[in-house]
């Protein structure tokens, strides 16, 4: 988890409006809510840099397991965000699987939403994992596995962790 500046590490500033901002690496300038604390910006095309690996190391995975991969993917240097973007950009939906996957979202919010506290993409990751699994059963009637349970190993990378209250927390798993 990346919770620092891909320029100087610096730990990352969340505003409460849109700034005008440069990216620090392409010079592109736009409105963001996201900053380092020494004021460098990165916009999300360049985050977007190495998508190919992305999309090549999921079509490598050999596991079904969809926490697996994700645990493969949650290893890279790369933003939630380029997930959503590159799976929208390369996987043109219908209308009726389009309605479907806002139905998915859905769920996964809700999940999200029930625990709160501040942003964390692993536990929102895990979370929508688990809402897909159960949504995919329902309107597929096709079983993924699924573990009993997972266990965040990326905690001490976040320092705004709800720690006990995270259901992946190190502190919850069965003993």
């Amino acid at each position: 988890m990346n919770e620092e500046c891909l320029i100087c590490g610096a730990p990352l500033e969340y505003l409460e409006k849109d700034q005008p901002m440069e990216c620090a690496i392409c010079h592109k300038k736009e409105n963001s809510k996201t900053r380092c604390a020494q004021g460098h910006y990165v916009c999300n095309e360049c985050h977007m840099q190495g998508a190919d690996s992305i999309i090549g190391l999921c079509q490598s995975a050999r596991s079904k397991n969809p926490f697996e991969i994700m645990e493969l993917l949650m290893r890279q240097p790369i933003s939630a965000g380029m997930f959503v973007s590159i799976i929208s950009k390369s996987t043109p939906l219908s209308k009726e699987a389009f309605a479907l996957s806002h139905l998915m979202t859905a769920k996964a919010l809700e999940q999200i939403g029930k625990i709160g506290g501040p942003r964390c993409c692993k536990r929102d990751s895990f979370l929508s994992i688990l809402s897909a699994i159960d949504f995919v059963f329902e309107n597929f009637g096709i079983q993924m596995e699924r573990p009993e349970h997972t266990i965040c190993g990326y905690a001490s990378q976040n320092r705004q962790c709800i720690g006990k209250r995270c259901p992946f927390s190190r502190s919850n798993a069965p003993h």
